[in-house]
This record gives C-alpha cells, structure tokens and sequence, in this order.
C-alpha cells in the first residue's frame, strides 16, 4: 500500500531530476555559444590550461609560483568537470523520470483508492447508527 512519504518523496525526486536536467540545457546552451567557446573553452580550459603546464614543469619557477599553477591548473579542470557531471547525472536521471512518473501515478491511484475506500466505509458506519 502506497503511503504519503512514498508519494512525496518520489515528488521530491522528481524535482530533483527536472532541476539537474533544467542545468545540463544550461551547460549545452553555453557550450554552443560562440563567446563562451571563445573564452572559456578555447581561452581557459585549452590555451590558458596548456601555458600552466608549461610554466608547471618550468624548472626555473619557485615553489611558491609552482603551488599557484597547480591550483590554477586543477581549477580547469574543475570547471570541466562540473559541465560533464551535471551532463552525465543529468542523462541517468531523464530516463528515470519516466519511470518515476508511472510509479507516481500507481502510488497515487492506490492513496486514492484507500482513501475512497475509508469514506465508504465511514458513510457505512453512519448508516449503522440510524
């Protein structure tokens, strides 16, 4: 038997779901358009991540400019790896929502039902009394 949490808590997934799928249109939007390709993917994550490896394994560097390269260099890669996540859940989560949507409608058919159930009984026990 289907409980309200039951219900609630597949709503709340549901959400959850559209949310993430909402932010993987907005990673797609910005990686089509032509000045973020310019200056994100081309200018941050390839020349500007390409120059930090060279200065990286420059032996001429101090320890101190090495340790803000490093965290420059995994700060590109950070970025990267935001976008691919939200993409990657994103695609796991949307063919999920279907299911989740069948489910919630079974769950709710059931409360409803229980509780269409529960009313007949109580106008019974009314009946009863007379």
């Amino acid at each position: 038997m289907a409980s309200i949490q039951d219900i609630e808590e597949l709503e709340v997934s549901l959400e959850l779901a559209r949310t993430m799928i909402a932010k993987r249109e907005m990673v797609r939007k910005l990686q089509s358009n032509r000045e973020f390709k310019k200056l994100i993917t081309e200018g941050l994550l390839k020349e500007e991540a390409a120059r930090s490896a060279i200065l990286y394994s420059d032996p001429g560097i101090s320890e101190t400019t090495r340790a803000h390269v490093l965290r420059d260099i995994g700060g590109y890669g950070l970025i990267e790896r935001y976008f691919r996540t939200i993409v990657r859940i994103a695609d796991e989560l949307e063919a999920e929502i279907e299911r989740n949507e069948d489910t919630l409608d079974e769950l709710r058919s059931e409360e409803d039902g229980v509780v269409q159930e529960t009313e007949l009984d109580m106008e019974d026990d009314e009946g009863d009394d007379e």
